[in-house]
């Protein structure tokens, strides 16, 4: 093998490898797959990643706070014996906001009777969840939950302290 060859190989590999960077580190790619990362923490009640995943400004309709957020998911996994979260035809774009992903969420699962009612009025929704995204840092890799809303969902019942 010649010295051109090698060097040629050499930039071949280094050209795949920016061009396979480019592509992964695209926002609506990273925010997938930090969607996709925050609906597995919620099935594994891994609340510590859950909460790696919220920004310390996310706000939403309800007033709810990023420790609150947290809360109220605890309150609700206790429930289950076990939860399973499908987001259905997740739609991510691009908005002034952030980075969004439009999507029902189906829920299945078991566990005691708050469950069974919350799994009951979750099958009635038919307006998709908005999770809305922000970059936290310079790092592609670095988004973070800044907000979600759903029409049909009413938190205002529930007390905080």
């Amino acid at each position: 093998m010649t010295w051109r060859q090698l060097l040629f190989i050499l930039a071949a590999g280094i050209l795949a490898l920016v061009l396979y960077l480019g592509w992964s580190w695209q926002p609506e790619r990273q925010v997938q797959n930090r969607f996709e990362d925050l609906i597995a923490a919620l099935e594994k009640r891994n609340l510590k990643k859950v909460k790696a995943l919220i920004s310390p400004e996310y706000r939403d309709e309800w007033g709810l706070r990023p420790d609150d957020l947290v809360k109220l998911s605890d309150e609700m996994l206790r429930q289950f014996f076990w939860v399973e979260i499908t987001p259905v035809e997740p739609r991510v774009t691009r908005t002034d906001r952030g980075v969004e992903v439009r999507t029902r969420l189906q829920l299945q699962g078991n566990g005691t009777a708050l469950a069974q009612a919350a799994l009951s009025r979750a099958g009635e929704w038919r307006e998709p969840f908005v999770f809305v995204w922000r970059k936290e840092s310079g790092k592609p890799w670095d988004w973070k939950l800044a907000s979600m809303s759903q029409s049909e969902l009413n938190l205002q019942a529930i007390p905080w302290e």
